[in-house]
C-alpha cells in the first residue's frame, strides 16, 4: 500500500509539468520531480542492478547505442514511444524492450528502434547507455509545444485490418468502439473506470450506430446479461495482443473510452477518440482543456463532480447525436 501511495504522490508531483504551460521553469521542475517515481520502484531497481553501463544523462548520443525499457503500463509505453525516433535523430542506435503484448504492434510500426523480445536478458545486450522510457522527456526538456508525433506514429497490420473488416465491420452502420473499465480494475483504477456497461446502453439505442466492445478482462462479465434490444459486438475475446487491437481500431468511426491503454493506441493510430476522464485525472491530460497535445485525434470529456459518470456520459450522448 505504501508503494502505491508513493507512486501516486510522484504522479502528483508531475502535475507541475502541466500546471502552468507558459512557465518553462515549472515544466522543467515537473519532469524533474517525476523522477521521484523511480526511487520506490522495485522493478526499476531490480532491472538496473544487472546493468553495468551508465544511465543516460542527456549527453550526445551520436554514434552510440542506447537501451530503453518500459517501466509502467501499456498506455504509458504507447504514449512515450514517440520519443524513440527523437533519440534516433540524435544519432543513436535505439534498442527498446516493451511489454510482450506490445511487441508485434511496435515491430510493425516505424519507431526507429530495434524491438527487443521481453524474454531477452538485459545482460546479453550490447549498448553504451540506458534509460527508462518515461525519463526521456525530462532529459529532452519536453514541453507542450515540442511534443513529437502528435498525429500518428503507430501502424496496424494491413492483413489484420482486412480480417476485422471482413468478419466484423462489413456494414453501413456508424462503427462505435467502447471501453468502460481499466484492465486492472482495483482500488486505484476504480476511480478512472465506469462501474458498468449499462452507462453506454443509450448510445447503443441510437439509430444507425453499431457498438463494438474493446473490453479485455475486467468488465467483460457485463456483456453476459445485456437487455433485449441492446447489441454489443464483443471484440475483446479476439485480441491476443495489441496488434489485434490496433487492427480492429482501424475499422472504427469513433472510439469512446475511459483512460486506459486502448485510447492511447487509438490516438497513436490517428483514430477519432473521446476519452472520459475522472475528476482528478492523470497528470498528462492537464487540468482544463478538452484537447491534448499528445494526440491530435483525441477529445477529452471530464467529470465535473467526483464519481459522477452519468453527467459525462450524458454530455457524450448529446455530442454523439450531433457527430453522427
Amino acid at each position: 500500500m505504501k508503494s502505491i501511495i508513493r507512486k501516486y504522490l510522484a504522479a502528483c508531483l508531475a502535475i507541475f509539468v502541466v500546471s502552468e504551460l507558459k512557465t518553462g521553469l515549472i515544466i522543467e521542475k515537473g519532469w524533474h520531480n517525476y523522477q521521484w517515481r523511480l526511487h520506490d520502484s522495485q522493478v526499476y531497481k531490480a532491472r538496473i542492478s544487472g546493468i553495468k553501463q551508465p544511465l543516460w544523462d542527456g549527453s550526445s548520443l551520436d554514434g552510440k547505442t542506447i537501451y530503453v525499457y518500459y517501466e509502467q503500463g501499456f498506455g504509458d509505453t504507447v504514449n512515450f514511444v514517440r520519443y524513440l525516433p527523437v533519440l534516433h535523430s540524435m544519432g543513436a542506435k535505439v534498442l527498446f524492450k516493451p511489454q510482450k503484448e506490445l511487441e508485434k504492434l511496435l515491430h510493425q510500426s516505424d519507431i526507429k528502434a530495434e524491438i527487443i523480445d521481453n524474454s531477452t536478458p538485459d545482460e546479453s545486450l550490447t549498448f553504451d547507455t540506458h534509460i527508462p522510457l518515461m525519463s526521456i522527456p525530462y532529459l529532452l526538456k519536453a514541453n507542450a509545444e515540442n511534443i513529437p508525433l502528435s498525429d500518428k506514429y503507430l501502424k496496424a497490420d494491413p492483413e489484420k485490418v482486412k480480417f476485422y473488416k471482413e468478419n466484423y465491420f462489413n456494414n453501413d452502420s456508424f462503427k462505435l468502439g467502447i471501453n468502460w473499465q481499466c484492465r486492472n480494475f482495483d482500488h486505484v483504477d476504480v476511480f478512472r473506470s465506469i462501474p458498468h456497461l449499462s452507462y453506454f446502453y443509450p448510445l447503443a439505442r441510437l439509430d444507425g450506430v453499431k457498438i463494438y466492445s474493446f473490453q479485455k478482462g475486467c468488465g467483460t462479465d457485463h456483456l453476459v446479461d445485456i437487455p433485449e434490444g441492446i447489441e454489443v459486438v464483443n471484440l475483446g475475446d479476439t485480441f491476443d495482443d495489441f496488434s489485434d487491437t490496433a487492427a480492429a481500431l482501424e475499422n472504427l468511426d469513433l472510439l469512446i473510452s475511459v483512460d486506459t491503454s486502448v485510447p492511447h493506441v487509438a490516438g497513436a493510430l490517428g483514430i477519432p477518440t473521446w476519452i472520459l476522464l475522472q475528476y482528478v485525472p492523470d497528470w498528462r491530460w492537464f487540468q482544463a482543456s478538452n484537447n491534448t497535445p499528445w494526440y491530435d485525434s483525441v477529445k477529452l470529456f471530464r467529470q465535473k463532480q467526483i464519481n459522477n459518470w452519468q453527467e459525462v456520459v450524458d454530455e457524450v450522448y448529446s455530442k454523439l447525436q450531433k457527430h453522427i
